[in-house]
């Protein structure tokens, strides 16, 4: 109901756009329509767990050093329930600038890997999305990713 709220809102701003300030070029219902699709597909847990799943076997068939993703307990999760591995650590905006300055080379070729290489990537990287582990891994991780409810495909063509 919100969203039908919204388009409707949306509707009548883009015909006062294009009644008074025409030389506007935004479509601000094709905006809204796209947000409501990402919206949507982010809170889709099984979506997200699907690329949870994806990233974390990515990052390690990449061999990317230091960084991974939890392991997702697929035969748990539903749409609206996501379980995985829990990792204890720290967001990335609560670390001393030396800790951020130890995780940004890591965290950077891992994106960077997902970017070129791949062409799958966490959309949603902001400092609260990167861990720093409290101890490592078993595998001897120390950075983890999470909340993969935001991801994107470049294809290859505009990756070259």
């Amino acid at each position: 109901k919100d969203l039908y709220v919204l388009r409707r809102a949306a509707e009548v701003f883009q015909g006062l756009v294009e009644r008074f300030a025409p030389q506007q070029r935004t479509n601000y219902v094709a905006l809204l329509n796209e947000w409501a699709i990402g919206f949507y597909t982010e809170l889709d847990f099984e979506n997200e767990a699907r690329n949870q799943i994806t990233l974390r076997n990515m990052l390690r068939e990449k061999n990317t050093q230091n960084v991974t993703v939890p392991k997702v307990y697929d035969e748990l999760c539903t749409r609206r329930i996501l379980v995985s591995e829990f990792m204890e650590g720290k967001k990335l905006s609560d670390c001393t600038f030396e800790e951020i300055g130890v995780i940004t080379p890591m965290a950077q070729e891992a994106f960077l890997t997902q970017l070129f290489e791949v062409g799958f990537f966490h959309a949603d990287p902001h400092p609260g999305n990167i861990l720093k582990l409290d101890k490592p891994t078993e595998e001897g991780y120390t950075v983890a990713l999470i909340d993969c409810g935001l991801m994107a495909r470049i294809d290859q063509g505009d990756r070259d």
